[in-house]
């Protein structure tokens, strides 16, 4: 099975994977990059209630090859008014 890789860049900044997952395939990487940025939101706004939407995630497959890239933005919701938000699970 493939190895991919999930690099963060920031405005100024980029954190390299350099471990990386053992994982299925190209779809199964995608989803895991969408739980990796909501953990990280999910600890800045725990931590610092703060979170940087011009963030990206790249997913880097076997080889180098970079197979997406991601804003934070596109990943997450930010809801600014009850009308539009979802049911909330409990």
């Amino acid at each position: 099975m493939p190895r991919y890789r999930f690099n963060i860049h920031s405005p100024g900044n980029h954190l390299s994977d350099g471990e990386g997952l053992v994982l299925l395939d190209d779809a199964t990487a995608v989803e895991r990059a969408r739980q990796i940025v909501r953990e990280m939101v999910a600890i800045d706004l725990r931590e610092d209630g703060v979170v940087c939407l011009a963030q990206t995630i790249e997913i880097v497959g076997d080889g180098g090859k970079p197979l997406a890239s991601m804003p934070f933005g596109d990943i997450i919701q930010i809801i600014h008014d009850d009308m539009d938000a979802p049911p909330r699970r409990r």
